[in-house]
């Protein structure tokens, strides 16, 4: 049995490994040689054979617990379960959601919380939810241009896993749209996770909003300016705290995004709408603010400075910095194999069940 469990795991993290060797980007973030990634591969394997020679060295270990088992069976459905992964085109987040458990939640997909194609979301309840749980909508990052709600389960899981009720929208993208369209999404699928949280056990007076990157500056946006959550029937008050991660608040998009908000790629003057900072009034709901000390996409200033204004303001704020982490290992840390990297989950779990 103890074979059998080794191999299991062996064979469970392969996808984790394979997905930080074909993206070095990551394996830059988590501070790990490419080279070191790509000796972990064989040495796995090795691993995986060594158990199957020594702790599974006695024809009738396979055959009693499984009739008609053989090695050369044994070696074949190893070799398929690591190889599946790394083909058919997966993408890195095929790879890392192959790494991630399936169980302990029920999944709805694809409700509509508006009328256009991209007004969609997915609703993860966990199996062993409370009465009246918690709601958390999360927003993900990509540039305001990139993203499928699908490629987060691994965010979901996390969020499931610690008993809160997993609101996971689509919204409208770049060039598809301008500023403000994606925010105001937002605020719809806020509004939508408001009006529904008790169809799937969860409590409408206890929603809460999380994002990272692109999607913590939605959430902050949704967040402290009020005007969003008025157009769609809401007031600040139906959110009740905000975990944002590696977010841009005061900021000048970069020239890649600048067409996103309307700018020039030339274009050095801001319009103040999009920055989440000039609309802190102190009256908003709690915020975490999380970032990697290491972020080079968008620098650790922004959360130092929407803090300080927070607090200025009277409003209530709390930072999370991560000295070893950059962009993409906080995000990155709320999957289950990764979840060593940084206590992102740990700290807003902490930060929700507190408010």
């Amino acid at each position: 049995i103890a074979g059998w469990g080794l191999i299991a795991l062996l064979v469970a993290v392969f996808p984790a490994n394979i997905y930080m060797t074909l993206y070095p980007q990551v394996s830059a973030d988590l501070n790990i040689p490419t080279w070191l990634l790509w000796l972990r591969l064989p040495l796995q394997f090795a691993a995986i054979a060594w158990v199957w020679l020594v702790a599974l060295k006695r024809p009738s270990s396979a055959a009693g617990r499984w009739p008609g088992a053989s090695r050369s069976g044994v070696v074949a459905i190893v070799l398929a379960a690591m190889a599946l992964p790394s083909v058919g085109g997966c993408s890195r987040f095929d790879l890392l959601n192959a790494a991630v458990p399936f169980t302990g939640y029920s999944r709805t997909n694809d409700l509509s919380y508006g009328d256009l194609p991209r007004q969609k979301l997915d609703v993860y309840v966990p199996c062993d939810a409370q009465p009246n749980a918690r709601v958390v909508v999360f927003f993900y990052g990509g540039d305001w241009q990139t993203g499928d709600k699908a490629d987060y389960r691994f965010v979901a899981q996390a969020i499931a896993s610690r008993g809160f009720i997993a609101v996971m929208p689509d919204y409208r993208l770049y060039p598809e749209v301008t500023f403000p369209a994606f925010v105001e999404d937002g605020a719809l699928a806020v509004r939508w996770a408001h009006d529904n949280a008790a169809r799937f056990g969860g409590d409408p007076s206890r929603i809460y909003l999380m994002g990272h990157s692109a999607g913590a500056h939605i959430a902050a946006l949704v967040a402290l300016d009020e005007s969003y959550l008025k157009q769609v029937g809401l007031d600040q008050r139906a959110v009740r705290a905000v975990a944002a991660l590696s977010g841009p608040y005061d900021f000048i998009p970069p020239v890649d995004d600048k067409a996103a908000f309307n700018m020039a790629r030339s274009e050095t003057a801001v319009d103040p709408r999009i920055e989440p900072i000039h609309f802190v009034d102190g009256k908003s709901a709690p915020m975490l603010l999380i970032h990697g000390l290491k972020d080079q996409t968008v620098k650790p200033e922004n959360t130092a400075k929407l803090a300080k204004r927070i607090q200025e303001r009277g409003g209530e704020v709390t930072t999370a910095y991560y000295p070893l982490r950059a962009h993409v290992g906080v995000v990155l840390s709320l999957a289950w194999p990764f979840r060593c990297l940084a206590p992102t989950l740990d700290d807003v779990t902490a930060f929700f069940r507190a408010h």
